[in-house]
């Protein structure tokens, strides 16, 4: 466990006797303990979890440096301790995470339109330098102020933010879409008023319902590439799970606005809301130290702010501090300033974000042609491997052959997801499961059969 402990305004840490060198307590540090603790010793120290704890007064002019520490600690503790012990896709399980069924034959559908999908690091500073405008579905989304905008900043909008812009006259100029589901997309793409085609570009993930809704968009761009055989290679964007602003931001600072706006990020509310779990920010640094039921699933965190008492749960408190440490080095290497018009103001609580002005304007700009570029896969290798594999994975239990190997790699273990018995030693296929086992074989099956028919 990593213990951490704020005392005269230096941040203390230690872990198995192994004591840190310490920290004066601001921004810098604060934003930059997740890079401090290296990823191969994140998951050793923060693996168990954080101890936190305040010793002596809190001076009162640092009293939000150490709010900020709070939160910072939960970010940690919340991303690398309590989320990968509740999903088998965590980053940190590396080759052992399960692959999702759903992804993984999403993929395959996709694979006929990769050809004509390019990787979004091709947008890069496409903005060159105009306002951009991430629109979040937030309470504090302006519909009149971004038809205002219109044409003036470019308007990067959160799949499901669509059919409300839609509906007040307003087709954002990118289209981010971080969610895989497919009632997702169906909500982003099925509403009364959807036009047969939006003339805006789709950033999405390679693994959501890109085959179903392609030709409902001028253009779709990736945002990470899925395939080995892909020769596209290029750095994916930054996301934090499941907060799709963040995958909106990283995709803003690629585009080069100079100006960010965020719009409806209000990632909670004012006042209190009923939850069965609820933990008073403020009391934690009055006490000194975390108790424990803090680290509860979807907790709801309430702080009192200058706008009043203010509630969150731990997803936005986690989309949040992820945002504040990206703005903070960004504002470090200048060029970029960000404006807040959210009813809660989390973002601006330090000063890293400014309100945006009620009489906020912005220099007409002029669009040009979205970078492209085509580009030939060709994936027989690929399919043909794995067409074998699955194959002698449903021979194996047809044949009744109920003993399976534990960890088999991805993606050949898509078809054990939400399987509770996947995960135990000795894993046995008993026939609750085989009859779901055997039908998602079939389907990948059919569907590497398909690829394998096209020409590539």
């Amino acid at each position: 466990m990593l213990n951490i402990t704020c005392e005269n305004k230096t941040i203390r840490m230690s872990c198995g006797g192994r004591d840190f060198y310490p920290l004066s307590l601001d921004l810098l540090n604060i934003y930059g303990l997740d890079e401090l603790l290296a990823h191969a010793e994140r998951v050793a120290l923060i693996g168990d979890g954080i101890d936190f704890r305040v010793a002596g007064a809190i001076p009162d002019e640092a009293y939000g440096l150490y709010m900020e520490l709070l939160r910072q600690v939960l970010y940690l503790h919340t991303t690398h301790c309590m989320y990968p012990r509740l999903s088998s896709k965590a980053p940190s399980r590396g080759a052992d995470a399960t692959e999702d069924f759903e992804h993984y034959l999403n993929s395959l559908k996709n694979m006929p339109f990769f050809s004509d999908m390019c990787h979004c690091q091709i947008l890069k500073n496409y903005c060159g330098g105009a306002p951009l405008v991430i629109v979040s579905p937030g309470p504090s989304l302006d519909v009149e102020l971004l038809r205002r905008l219109k044409g003036r900043a470019y308007i990067l909008a959160i799949g499901r933010t669509l059919p409300r812009l839609v509906a007040g006259g307003v087709v954002p100029d990118f289209l981010y879409i971080q969610d895989t589901s497919a009632r997702a997309w169906r909500d982003i793409f099925v509403f009364d008023g959807c036009p047969d085609v939006l003339d805006t570009a789709v950033i999405a993930n390679p693994a959501g319902y890109i085959h179903e809704y392609a030709r409902k968009v001028r253009h779709i761009y990736k945002s990470w590439n899925y395939f080995l055989f892909e020769k596209d290679v290029m750095p994916k964007l930054g996301e934090i799970a499941p907060s799709s602003t963040s995958g909106a931001f990283s995709l803003a600072m690629v585009l080069g606005a100079g100006e960010i706006v965020l719009m409806g990020n209000d990632c909670g509310g004012l006042g209190v809301r009923p939850a069965t779990s609820i933990v008073d920010l403020d009391n934690v640094l009055r006490q000194g130290f975390l108790p424990k039921p803090v680290f509860a699933h979807l907790a709801q965190y309430t702080l009192n702010t200058p706008r009043g008492l203010a509630w969150m749960t731990s997803d936005y408190l986690c989309a949040l501090q992820w945002l504040k440490t990206r703005i903070f080095a960004a504002a470090g290497r200048g060029g970029v300033r960000f404006y807040d018009n959210s009813a809660t103001g989390f973002l601006r609580d330090t000063g890293l974000v400014a309100a945006l002005p009620e009489d906020y304007a912005s220099p007409s700009h002029v669009n040009t042609p979205l970078p492209r570029y085509t580009i030939s896969f060709h994936p027989e290798d690929y399919l043909k491997k794995h067409r074998g594999r699955f194959g002698m994975l449903r021979r194996c239990i047809r044949n009744g052959n109920p003993v399976l190997p534990v960890g088999l790699e991805r993606p050949f273990n898509a078809v054990f997801c939400g399987i509770p018995q996947y995960a135990a030693s000795g894993f046995v296929l008993d026939d609750r499961y085989n009859a779901t086992v055997l039908d998602r074989i079939d389907r990948i099956i059919d569907q590497l059969d398909s690829n394998m028919a096209m020409e590539w």
